[in-house]
């Protein structure tokens, strides 16, 4: 038998991130001003209507700027 020259390729590669943390919705508030520069109270209030009970510092920050920026009626 003749043997044949068989080129291994690379596995196709994914590039996988790694997720970035949770927190609970009270670790983020009793490090708001620390991490978000904002009151306790303030981000007590953003995450009120908040269904989820975990999230990223980057989904906290979201949900306070949104809040922070709110009109005030």
């Amino acid at each position: 038998m003749a043997e044949k020259d068989i080129k291994k390729t690379p596995a196709a590669t994914q590039t996988v991130q790694p997720s970035a943390d949770k927190y609970t919705i009270q670790e983020l508030e009793n490090a708001s001003t620390k991490v978000f520069g904002v009151p306790r109270e303030c981000a007590v209030a953003a995450f009120k209507g908040c269904k989820k009970t975990e999230m990223t510092v980057a989904e906290a920050k979201q949900i306070i700027d949104r809040f922070m920026k709110k009109e005030v009626k």
